[in-house]
């Protein structure tokens, strides 16, 4: 299989961990290990866990956590901690020798569609429903329910998400958004953009306001990374689909049906052209944050917790604003979701003991404590979001809460899911850098999708 690339927003993490955030959530309860309605945190006390983890700000304030875990449960944790670069092929590796070494391990939402059908996670839905095995504490229904729904598939390529299995619970997730410089705008008297038009002026007005700045910062890597914080998010708005499913449940390539969607191709490598960095192609998540915080550029568009992440190491703090992604012309934004969860090996010896540590490191206390004294964001639960600590913690982002209210009604995971996502997505980052050195969107799209569909066959 590929490599596959996922995410991993620790570039000032050791700047943030350093950092004394306020106490303001209270932590876990200092024994939960009581029973009720046939339910006892200890019921597994004795086991031994052991995750594999990305090294990665979620894992790190879990690993915070489990002195008390291990006191509330009884059961010893152990993790091992890989980089994003070589995370997925230990992970495919162990899958493919049924090993049993790792009890549970972090996932990508969209990896669950390689990971599931060869039967390598775990259904999690009668762990979910038996009450000697969950908290009746627990309250499912508070976590988000689009991240829920993006964790089930049917294992059929072309079939939507939320049908069939649980396959892991949420831990955290990102939304695409614009990040500017509200001292930047506000000097050159520039409008905040609302559609893909609208940011190409406003890059073409901040290009002639400020010379030496870069006006946007995207990336542009040849990597299915490159499209879900951004492209996928506006090409949806203008009414693309990555692929069409027939009635007998054929896939085919559909990036260059939509003429609304393939011109905005066009429009958007305009964009990339003449007022994003020079170096497009070149460019990663962490060139995006590591160019913003450095005061470069006036804004970019990207996951929003490169800004969260980022902004408190920053010289300029108090000057982050976000605003949802841009959309067609007077259309809603469409911000594609990536969610960061948690999964259980099929072939763990220990599945009752691990639900346990998925449950606890999901509760509502686990989620706010984490989010507000720690590095877990965007949380994945209503009550977190809800809460004075949480909105205290993130009020001097300017927008980020009331932009994430904004969106939510149309944030999911918008591919299509299919197990060959990787391969089809790198084809596709492809024709964006084709579309950027100048070839005709509609010429590009159409000599990815040819690729795409010979992939499948």
């Amino acid at each position: 299989m590929k490599k596959i690339r996922v995410l991993l927003f620790v570039s000032i993490l050791v700047a943030l961990i350093a950092t004394a955030f306020a106490p303001a959530a209270q932590p876990l309860n200092a024994n939960p290990a009581v029973k009720a309605d046939g339910f006892d945190w200890k019921s597994q006390s004795g086991k031994s866990i052991k995750l594999l983890m990305v090294k990665h700000p979620f894992a790190e304030t879990m690993a915070k956590k489990m002195d008390q875990f291990t006191k509330n449960t009884g059961i010893k944790v152990t993790i091992d901690y890989l980089p994003e670069e070589n995370f997925f092929d230990k992970l495919t590796t162990l899958f493919a020798g049924k090993s049993s070494e790792y009890d549970a391990y972090m996932v990508g939402s969209y990896m669950i569609w390689q990971y599931a059908p060869p039967g390598y996670m775990e259904p999690l839905d009668k762990y979910l429903a038996d009450p000697k095995l969950t908290s009746p504490d627990y309250d499912v229904d508070d976590i988000l329910p689009v991240l829920l729904k993006d964790q089930k598939w049917d294992l059929v390529d072309g079939h939507p998400t939320g049908t069939g299995s649980l396959y892991a619970l949420p831990w955290g997730f990102h939304t695409s958004n614009i990040i500017y410089r509200k001292s930047v705008f506000k000097e050159c008297k520039v409008d905040l953009p609302k559609d893909l038009e609208q940011l190409y002026q406003a890059g073409l007005a901040l290009k002639k306001c400020k010379p030496d700045m870069i006006p946007l910062v995207v990336r542009g890597s040849r990597s299915w990374a490159t499209l879900h914080p951004g492209p996928m998010s506006w090409f949806t708005s203008y009414g693309g689909k990555d692929f069409e499913v027939s009635a007998d449940g054929k896939l085919t390539c559909a990036l260059n049906k939509n003429p609304d969607a393939v011109a905005a191709h066009e429009l958007w490598g305009k964009i990339i052209r003449e007022v994003a960095e020079p170096n497009y192609s070149d460019y990663t998540w962490y060139d995006v944050a590591n160019t913003f915080t450095q005061g470069k550029a006036a804004m970019f568009f990207d996951a929003d917790i490169i800004g969260y992440f980022n902004r408190e190491s920053s010289t300029f703090p108090d000057d982050w604003g976000l605003l949802p992604p841009p959309s067609k012309p007077g259309g809603n934004p469409t911000p594609n979701e990536w969610i960061w969860s948690i999964g259980m090996n099929a072939f763990s010896k220990n599945k009752e003991a691990t639900w346990l540590w998925m449950q606890y490191t999901t509760t509502k206390e686990f989620i706010l404590d984490a989010a507000v004294n720690g590095l877990t964001v965007d949380p994945i639960r209503k009550s977190t979001w809800e809460s004075k600590e949480w909105k205290d913690k993130i009020a001097p982002f300017t927008g980020y809460v009331d932009t994430w209210k904004t969106v939510e009604p149309f944030t999911k995971v918008y591919y299509t899911p299919q197990s060959a996502f990787f391969e089809a997505t790198t084809e596709w980052s492809a024709a964006l850098q084709e579309i950027h050195s100048g070839k005709p969107a509609q010429q590009a799209l159409d000599e990815a999708c040819k690729r795409i569909d010979e992939s499948l066959q």
